[in-house]
């Protein structure tokens, strides 16, 4: 199983989709939080939306403050405050294989990653 992880978007589109298209054969994209707080927070939300269930999502700093005071941002939808504020604080991933490696097996493996 193929997992991308991406965090602190920042509402940042345009990174988002040149990211997007680095992980498109991902089965899993970890999506850790600070989403938004930037030029394109809605469309960045809604982009996001878009992957499915591919999409495992972590509530990061920005969303709890949206949580904590949901009417500061005007730039967003209600329902996507809503959304946003109700995103988990953990995710656990099942993604198979060995449970436990020596730290050469993990370097091993991430070397064998890198082109």
């Amino acid at each position: 199983m193929r997992v991308a992880a991406l965090y602190d978007v920042h509402g940042n589109l345009p990174a988002l989709e040149a990211v997007l298209a680095e992980v498109a054969e991902s089965d899993v994209i970890v999506i850790g939080g600070d989403v938004v707080g930037g030029a394109s927070d809605a469309e960045t939300v809604r982009r996001l939306q878009q992957l499915g269930s591919r999409a495992v999502w972590i509530r990061g700093n920005a969303e709890r403050e949206l949580a904590e005071a949901p009417t500061a941002d005007q730039r967003l939808e209600p329902e996507l405050v809503a959304f946003l504020a109700h995103l988990p604080e953990t995710a656990e991933l099942e993604i198979g294989g060995s449970p436990r490696a020596t730290r050469q097996e993990a370097a091993e493996y991430f070397e064998s990653l890198v082109p």
